[in-house]
């Protein structure tokens, strides 16, 4: 008798992706440096962007203090 994909129980099992995804997240996020940066697969830029904008977000914050005080 011959097997058929639909008499198989391969529906039911788990998928290998997280929550059943078909791409991976470094394809969804276009698969380039930008993708590298977000998933930290590039240490020393994301490092480097996340240290600006912490140090933008702090220079920002003590200007906005500083104008509602005075």
């Amino acid at each position: 008798m011959a097997t058929y994909s639909s008499d198989s129980d391969n529906d039911l099992t788990p998928t290998s992706k997280l929550l059943g995804r078909q791409r991976p997240i470094h394809s969804v996020l276009g698969g380039g440096k930008v993708a590298d940066i977000l998933l930290w697969r590039d240490k020393r830029s994301s490092g480097a962007i996340l240290i600006a904008v912490a140090d933008t977000s702090k220079h920002s914050q003590r200007h906005i203090t500083r104008y509602f005080i005075c």
